[in-house]
């Protein structure tokens, strides 16, 4: 049975293009397949159960142990560039005039610290503008070094930054983590 429970999530990641699925999700997956949803409690050894925004979440150990590794490792990486925050302030000022948009002040918060830093995680839920702070962030890079390598969890997130610099016209290198390690 863990076997069992161990593909079910992988299985239901896979097709989530996700490191963790909804518990919820998990629970459906258990039933139609007339066992008992009790596996989850009984084998939770197996994986951890995180609650976000009052969703319970499933994601199996070993993801969790690679990123936890992955953020020491990045923690490693993570050297500040030294920059004027006036400088970044009229590249962000430029971008949304070409493109039309105005940024909150907490999506300029965030490219600053995306442009200073070599490593920035950047997190947050639909229509929250995490595409246009990654393309604002590429913008103003590019104008001060002109080379990003950006890297996501998933091949899906890899793909979605991938489509956050079509129409920019920049050199820059997307991976997934694993594909980047």
């Amino acid at each position: 049975l863990p076997y069992y429970l161990t593909n079910a999530i992988l299985n239901l990641q896979e097709k989530q293009g996700n490191t963790y699925i909804l518990k919820t999700k998990l629970e459906e997956f258990l039933i139609k397949d007339n066992m008992d949803v009790g596996f989850i409690t009984k084998h939770s050894d197996m994986f951890e159960i995180i609650k976000h925004n009052d969703v319970e979440i499933v994601q199996l150990d070993t993801y969790v142990n690679y990123e936890t590794n992955i953020a020491i490792e990045l923690h490693k990486l993570n050297t500040k560039l030294q920059i004027d925050e006036n400088e970044i302030y009229g590249y962000i000022k430029e971008f949304e005039e070409e493109n039309g948009v105005d940024l909150h002040e907490k999506q300029k918060e965030s490219i600053i610290k995306g442009v200073k830093h070599n490593v920035f995680i950047l997190t947050g839920g639909a229509g929250t503008g995490k595409t246009t702070i990654i393309k604002c962030i590429i913008y103003c890079v590019e104008k001060i070094i002109n080379e990003v390598c950006l890297i996501a969890p998933t091949g899906k997130a890899s793909r979605r930054l991938e489509e956050a610099q079509v129409n920019l016209h920049l050199h820059v290198i997307d991976f997934s983590i694993h594909k980047w390690l």
